[in-house]
């Protein structure tokens, strides 16, 4: 009997610690996300509601809680922007913020995080 508890608490704390795991892994991404966005993006965009130094370009672009309000937005879209844009710069458009792929991912993330928030 004693066993067959122990067996059981081990199968639940391992079911317990692979449920929580993707989720933890998505928060760090997103935390990830807002410090890329900080240090490259803010510049130019308000990347959160305390931001400390405005952008520097004046007007901003787009503050990221209003794109994040945008309809049809997804993680994906917002990805393929900031990563595949670098083929077709022209100007006027968005300079390549020179972020690896795994930091793109990241600020879509934390882009999409914003979604809850942004005013409707």
């Amino acid at each position: 009997m004693r066993s067959d508890r122990i067996i059981t608490t081990a199968a639940m704390a391992v079911v317990l610690a692979m449920g929580c795991q993707p989720a933890a892994g998505a928060q760090r991404s997103v935390q990830l996300g807002r410090q890329v966005a900080e240090d490259v993006c803010s510049a130019c965009h308000v990347v959160s509601d305390d931001q400390v130094e405005p952008p520097i370009l004046n007007p901003p672009a787009p503050s990221f809680p209003l794109i994040a309000s945008r309809k049809g937005l997804t993680e994906r879209s917002i990805r393929a922007f900031v990563l595949d844009h670098r083929r077709k710069v022209r100007t006027g458009d968005m300079p390549d913020p020179m972020i690896t792929d795994a930091q793109g991912i990241d600020v879509s993330r934390y882009l999409m995080s914003l979604r809850k928030k942004a005013p409707n």
